[in-house]
């Protein structure tokens, strides 16, 4: 008898798991204002006055038919690509 009781497993807790805090940012982490946006330096402006803001934890779509300038706003908003007029802010 001695022998099973000493054999009884404990219950084994896995490790908890802790993981830092993301960096403080401001409000507002992205924005676009009174962006004009083109394909390449010198071509035909194709997005007019944008003006655009996501906030932190925010979720976006943009939405419209091909060829509105959803994937060129979003070229602007991650830097990729140049504005040709207005202001793209980052708060890292």
């Amino acid at each position: 008898m001695e022998a099973a009781e000493a054999m009884v497993v404990s219950k084994v807790r896995p490790p908890k798991l802790q993981l830092a805090a993301p960096p403080p940012c401001g409000i507002v982490p992205l924005t676009l204002r009174d962006a004009d946006i083109a394909h390449a330096k010198g071509s035909n402006v194709i997005v007019h006055q944008v003006n655009f803001e996501v906030q932190r934890g925010q979720r976006i779509i943009l939405r419209g038919p091909n060829g509105a300038g959803k994937s060129t706003i979003l070229k602007a908003l991650s830097g990729s690509l140049p504005l040709v007029a207005g202001v793209r802010e980052v708060d890292d």
